[in-house]
Formats: C-alpha cells, structure tokens, sequence
C-alpha cells in the first residue's frame, strides 16, 4: 500500500465516521435529547481534524523514515517496460534497470 492509499483510506473512514456520528445527533435530536447530541457535536468537532492529522503525520513522516522506499513514475513518454524509480537507494536502481534489460532482450528474442 502506497502512501497515497493508506492516506486515501483514512480519509474515507473519517468520511464515514463523521456520517455515523450526524446519524447519531441527528436521532438524538429526534428523540428529543439535544443536550446529548450538541455535547458529542462539540467533541467531534475536535476529535476528527485531531484524528486525520495525527493520521497524515503518522501515514508521511512514518513512511518518509523507511529509506528503502521508492515509487515508480509511470508516464506516457515511457514504453510498457521502461520506468523510471525516485528516490530507490542507487542498488536497487541498477538491479532493476538491468532486469529491464534483460525483460526487453528477451522480448525481442521473440
């Protein structure tokens, strides 16, 4: 899972976490109980924007500390084999560019 994933992903659950809690003070209101539902309102309110940004730091800085982490950018400019790798430790750069190739002289053997 890519960064972009998991911080995608937390913000989805945050989206339905906060639909829950309007479902909630919204049948609190009904039900004639707006003390309740103006008190959980007002948590909320802080808790989720604490919540997605303890998320994002969490999702970036956490990721960003692995140094073997690299990502693929993919374009239309490159082939179906090419592809150029950001930020891969110089090691894993060449083992995948000799792969390439390899995959390609292969390819053309054919």
């Amino acid at each position: 899972m890519t960064r972009l994933d998991a911080f995608i992903l937390t913000s989805t659950l945050l989206v339905f976490f906060s639909l829950i809690e309007v479902l909630i003070t919204t049948i609190l209101e009904t039900s004639r109980r707006t003390g309740r539902a103006k008190k959980i309102d007002r948590y909320c309110r802080a808790i989720f924007p604490a919540m997605f940004l303890i998320a994002a730091i969490a999702i970036f800085v956490h990721r960003a500390a692995d140094p073997n982490e690299g990502f693929v950018l993919r374009s239309a400019r490159h082939g179906p084999c090419e592809q150029s790798y950001v930020s891969a430790p110089k090691d894993k750069r060449r083992k995948t560019q000799s792969l390439l190739r390899l995959r390609n002289f292969a390819e053309n053997e054919t």
